[in-house]
C-alpha cells in the first residue's frame, strides 16, 4: 500500500467513525426527546471536535512548499523512508 492509498483508506475510515458515533449521538437525541427532555438539538447532548468552528487555522503553503513537499513524498516513497511531518516548517529545509 502506498502513502496515496493509506491517506485515503485512513480518511475513509475517519469518515465511517464519524458516522457511527453520529449516529449514536442521534439515537440518544431521539431517546431523549421521546421522554420529554428539552434537548433543542442533538449538539445539545455534545459537540465533536469536528464540528466546532473557529478553532482551527488554514494552512497556507506557498507554491515552492508545495512542490518540495511532493518531491519529498516521491523521493520517500522510492526510497520507502516515510518520516511524518508534524508542522510545514519542516520541510522548509528541502
Amino acid at each position: 500500500m502506498t502513502m496515496y492509498e493509506l491517506d485515503s483508506f485512513l480518511e475513509a475510515y475517519n469518515t465511517k467513525e464519524k458516522s457511527s458515533i453520529e449516529r449514536v449521538r442521534w439515537a440518544h437525541y431521539l431517546y431523549l426527546t421521546a421522554n420529554g427532555a428539552k434537548v433543542k438539538s442533538p449538539k445539545d447532548i455534545i459537540e465533536f471536535s469536528w464540528e466546532k468552528t473557529g478553532d482551527t487555522e488554514e494552512v497556507v503553503m506557498t507554491k515552492e512548499q508545495i512542490r518540495a513537499l511532493q518531491q519529498k513524498m516521491i523521493r520517500d516513497t522510492m526510497t520507502k523512508k516515510f518520516k511524518p511531518v508534524k508542522n510545514i516548517s519542516e520541510i522548509n529545509h528541502l
